[in-house]
């Protein structure tokens, strides 16, 4: 079935750039090999019956692109097996991540692939590389998770999930103008004392973007440096969730404060480490914020598209203790959950959609000269997952870092364990590893000064 982009997926499908693919990249790590035919079946019945991944884009005509069936399209072209060198350990890994993503997408097909690692250490590996304009980190996470069970003897995939995957697809904008529109209408004809919150709610709309648009540019750092598309990647072994709480609980804050406190003290080593100076201003961090009415990426609904917004959150580098930059990242979190910033950039982005390419790239350039990295944080499934009977065992997911920046931090939980992964280009993050372990630095720190609090 043939149809148009919308104006948000527009915006994200011509915001790709050979020095800044628009990528997410999804890595699946498993506890024994998973056998080969049982993920083509499970790809086939679980995956293509999406018909975003077997259909390319055109671009051709005037106004939008389409979405258009690949006549050609074979799965052959996009699921592949490879192997690793010896000694097929975490840095060969990332090594071959790093190979495959700096391959840029083919835009004459659909645009994603998939790898299967048959001999990562003593187990297999997935790596998943999907176009944002197919749908946000949020959408694509859960139909990459869709792909495993939470029993580990469950039976080979059926033909019979095919409805309800497809029932979700190509609802996105209507519903949003449904629910965000028509509803706030048919409340004020119900209820006319309403239209004094309504109004308070636009003047607060009106000041935010207010904010936005005079918000100064970060400060030229390492990481405002021009990328190149050549990136690399690197991941932690994860913390325990409850360590993470425990510190959250001891600190009057929420799970969120605590990773994000420690993220700032490894931006601020790095920083330290290459020479920028720290002392007189604080970076920023463009954050994804899901706009779907739930929270956790099992509870997604089986829909792709991009259905989220951005906000600033700064990140206190300048402060140079542990509870400091923990107060401060409290604070701009707590400001930010009563701001319609994430709201306001949604529709910024949609309407970049509607205008020239030129326009477009011209308006994420200038959002994107007030930020420094992309950091985004996921709630995963609670549960282990099981593919072909075999254990995910870890897990990471990366979001591109769209307007010329050049590094991206993901933080997300998977079956009580939190882990955190860096992408950088090699002109703006050559070493993404020194970040990763500077946050289990950090995060250490906090759990000491928490163990030590009266």
């Amino acid at each position: 079935m043939e149809s148009t982009l919308s104006s948000v997926d527009t915006a994200w499908y011509r915001l790709d750039s050979p020095n800044d693919p628009a990528d997410i990249i999804g890595v699946l790590i498993f506890d024994g090999q998973v056998d080969y035919d049982r993920l083509r079946a499970t790809i086939e019945t679980r995956f293509l019956h999406f018909e975003r991944f077997r259909q390319r884009i055109d671009d051709s005509g005037i106004g939008r692109p389409q979405w258009r069936d690949d006549p050609e399209f074979s799965l052959d072209d996009h699921l592949q097996r490879i192997e690793l060198p010896e000694p097929a350990d975490r840095a060969a890994l990332q090594d071959k991540i790093g190979e495959l993503m700096n391959s840029p997408l083919d835009k004459r097909k659909p645009l994603w692939r998939i790898y299967l690692v048959d001999n990562y250490e003593e187990g297999s590996a997935l790596i998943a590389q999907l176009h944002h304009c197919m749908g946000d980190g949020f959408a694509l996470a859960h139909v990459l998770l869709r792909l495993a069970d939470h029993d580990p003897d469950a039976p080979w995939p059926s033909h019979s999930d095919i409805e309800e995957v497809r029932a979700g697809e190509d609802v996105h904008e209507h519903r949003w103008f449904r629910d965000v529109v028509l509803d706030k209408v048919e409340d004020l004809a119900k209820h006319p004392s309403h239209a004094t919150d309504m109004a308070k709610k636009v003047q607060k709309t009106a000041s935010a973007l207010g904010h936005l648009v005079m918000m100064p540019f970060d400060p030229p750092t390492m990481l405002k440096r021009e990328p190149t598309g050549q990136r690399r990647v690197s991941w932690s072994d994860g913390i325990s969730l409850q360590r993470v709480k425990d510190i959250a609980h001891g600190f009057g804050g929420t799970v969120n404060d605590v990773l994000m406190a420690a993220l700032t003290g490894a931006y601020r080593r790095y920083l330290i480490e290459r020479g920028d100076n720290v002392d007189d201003r604080d970076i920023r961090a463009l954050v994804p914020v899901n706009l779907r009415p739930v929270r956790r990426v099992e509870d997604m609904p089986d829909e792709l598209g991009n259905h989220f917004g951005l906000v600033f959150l700064t990140l206190p580098v300048t402060e140079a203790t542990a509870a400091g930059r923990l107060r401060r990242v409290k604070e701009c979190m707590d400001e930010l959950k009563k701001s319609p910033e994430a709201f306001i950039l949604f529709e910024v982005f949609n309407l970049a959609g509607h205008t020239p390419e030129m326009v477009e790239h011209l308006v994420a350039d200038t959002f994107g000269k007030k930020a420094s990295t992309v950091v985004t944080n996921v709630p995963g499934p609670r549960e282990p997952l099981y593919l072909g009977g075999r254990e995910v065992t870890d897990l990471m997911f990366w979001a591109p870092h769209p307007a010329r920046l050049g590094s991206n931090a993901s933080i997300i939980s998977y079956n009580g364990v939190v882990r955190v992964g860096v992408r950088g280009d090699e002109n703006v993050l050559p070493d993404p590893e020194k970040v990763v372990g500077y946050f289990d630095e950090e995060f250490d720190g906090l759990e000491n000064m928490s163990d030590r609090k009266p």
